[in-house]
Parts: structure tokens; sequence; C-alpha cells
């Protein structure tokens, strides 16, 4: 296994474009070893307050980013999962306990919606349909209107 995986068992959580650390945190064990390979904070309110905070202010700006620019930033998420696969294949395995083949198989399947998403931000544009009226033009666009999150519930106190 690659030594360069350390990079990615990161302890904090990342908000706001800072790392954020928590007094509370929890042991992240291999459920293969139950070898402790790491702590990460746990997140409470406060840091999911201060997130949706951030995600709110960063959507007034974000709103304005081009097509293009918006299809970039996604294909450089696809560009640089694809290349540390190997090393986000091997943290799968060490937390999780799945085989390094099923691993890099989530990762790849996991990338290809970043590339899918990469494309498809730049086809925002609108469409005009036929009306049920001779007079009239029926057309719409796509505009984005707030921010979408994902908060991911991990089971912090399991023991092996």
């Amino acid at each position: 296994m690659s030594s360069n995986r350390s990079k990615f068992l990161i302890p904090n959580a990342y908000i706001n474009g800072e790392w954020v650390s928590t007094d509370d945190k929890f042991e992240v064990r291999n459920p293969a070893t139950g070898e402790v390979i790491g702590h990460t904070s746990s997140c409470g309110e406060k840091e999911t307050n201060a997130a949706i905070d951030a995600a709110k202010e960063a959507f007034k700006t974000w709103s304005f980013t081009t097509a293009k620019s918006r299809s970039n930033l996604i294909r450089k998420l696809y560009e640089l999962q694809m290349k540390y696969r190997q090393e986000l294949a091997e943290v799968i395995t060490i937390e999780m306990g799945k085989p390094v083949s099923e691993a890099m198989g989530e990762i790849n399947y996991g990338a290809s919606f970043f590339e899918w998403f990469s494309e498809e931000a730049r086809r925002i544009n609108g469409e005009i349909l036929q009306s049920p009226f001779t007079d009239k033009m029926i057309m719409y666009t796509k505009e984005p209107i707030g921010p979408v999150g994902i908060i991911v519930p991990v089971s912090s106190r399991s023991s092996y």
C-alpha cells in the first residue's frame, strides 16, 4: 500500500476555507485489525451552522460564476480524484475493510459523477417551449436558487 495515503487522513473538518478542529474527537479504526488509524473532529451544531452560513455567503458570488468556470472547477475535482485514486482507495480499505479493488471501483464510480456534472455545467441554458396559444411564447431559463449541502452521518462511537 502507498505511504501517500496519510495525506488523506485529515483529522479536521473543512469549513469556509479553513480546517476546523473540535474538542470532541473520535477514533477511526481499521475494522480488520482494530488498529486506531487516526482521530477526527466530531462536528456538532456549531460547526454545522458555520458550514451552512459559509455556503449561503459563498452562493452570493458563486451564483454569478460562468458555466464554463463551474465546469472547469468540477472537472478539476474529477481529475484530482482520478490522480489520487490509489491513495483514496487505500483509505477506504483501511477505514471500511473493503478490498482495494472494490474501493477502487467506488473511487472510479464517484469520479464519473464529477466528470458528468462538469459536462452538464456547461449546458445551463433555457428553452423555448411550444405554447398552447398562437400569440404567446413560453421561455424558461435555469438560474441558481441557493446552496445545496450534504450531511454525512458517521457512527463515531463504534467499537471493534
